[in-house]
């Protein structure tokens, strides 16, 4: 009977555990939708003038770190002609920011896409149109919040780390064997880690651009210093990193690592730290939407799991 007892409460975790996948809000299918597409298409980079400091950053990233297929290159104006049309090729994966123009048709319907950066997906309109992630096509996205600096110049390094993430991302969702595995995910303070342990050993590092200036302070007699506690500094990374003080650096510090693909390197951007080796995360704050379909299935599971108990004893 203890045997049958915990037999169930295993069913159960099994029920509503999720296999690991690359980015928090995409679905198990969403994946496999982009992992297949991504096999044959195109990559279709909208870009607005090729000789702008931000585009010229983007084109020399996918340049060294993209490596899935080939690489076309639309003008702004042709890909919002064609965004209006509905008549984007939606075997091709399009890469696109929705601030350099604005795709929004519909001001009373909020967008899934309304955050601000990089979009990959193969229906950019259908997901400029989806309200929620349950009705959004696959797709893949990279904040807007680190590329450039507080002159609005581009920090070409994170241009990098967003086109070596994509990379990772589709490579993985390429992988049938990833979304077999049963992982759990720890999650603390609205974050979910997955590769906690690993992160211990690395270094993070942060651009001036990602602290806050602070405020100076009266110099105190050495007596007061020594008698005083000193007070710490409160980083954006501390729920990810468990308070480790990161590593302030130059942009170019930034650029280096990504290059020689440093493994004892983490960077931050947009509420995720990834690994300067692949650009895969390490842990983020982003999650699904709580859809109907989800809510749905995590009670079926609870109440399949509850009807075995009852039925075992």
């Amino acid at each position: 009977m203890k045997f049958s007892f915990f037999f169930a409460l295993a069913m159960c975790a099994v029920l509503l555990t999720k296999a690991q996948l690359p980015i928090a809000y995409l679905s198990k299918k969403q994946s496999q939708a982009l992992g297949n597409l991504s096999r044959t298409a195109q990559l279709v980079v909208v870009i607005e003038n090729e000789k702008n400091p931000d585009e010229a950053a983007l084109i020399t990233a996918i340049k060294s770190y993209w490596k899935i297929g080939s690489v076309k290159y639309m003008s702004g104006l042709e890909f919002s002609e064609k965004f209006k049309d509905n008549a984007l090729d939606p075997s091709k994966l399009y890469l696109f920011n929705n601030y350099a123009r604005n795709y929004i048709t519909n001001a009373k319907k909020q967008s899934i896409a309304g955050y601000s950066g990089y979009y990959l997906t193969n229906e950019p309109r259908k997901l400029i149109n989806s309200p929620n992630n349950r009705l959004a096509p696959p797709y893949l996205y990279f904040s807007g919040s680190t590329l450039y600096d507080k002159k609005q110049q581009p920090i070409s390094g994170f241009y990098s780390l967003m086109i070596k993430n994509f990379n990772h991302d589709v490579t993985y969702c390429q992988v049938k064997d990833n979304f077999l595995k049963r992982q759990r995910n720890k999650r603390k303070n609205g974050v979910r880690f997955f590769k906690e342990e690993e992160m211990k050993d690395k270094a993070l590092l942060l651009v001036k651009e990602q602290t806050k200036r602070e405020e100076k302070t009266k110099k105190k007699k050495r007596r007061e210093q020594n008698s005083s506690v000193k007070k710490t500094t409160k980083f954006i990374t501390d729920d990810y990193t468990k308070k480790k003080v990161p590593e302030i650096v130059f942009p170019e510090d930034i650029d280096h690592a990504l290059k020689i693909s440093d493994p004892n390197v983490l960077l931050y951007s947009g509420g995720s730290v990834y690994s300067a080796k692949d650009g895969s995360v390490y842990c983020t704050s982003r999650r699904k939407d709580n859809n109907v379909g989800l809510i749905t299935y995590r009670v079926v599971s609870i109440g399949a799991a509850v009807a075995v108990i009852i039925l075992l004893f």
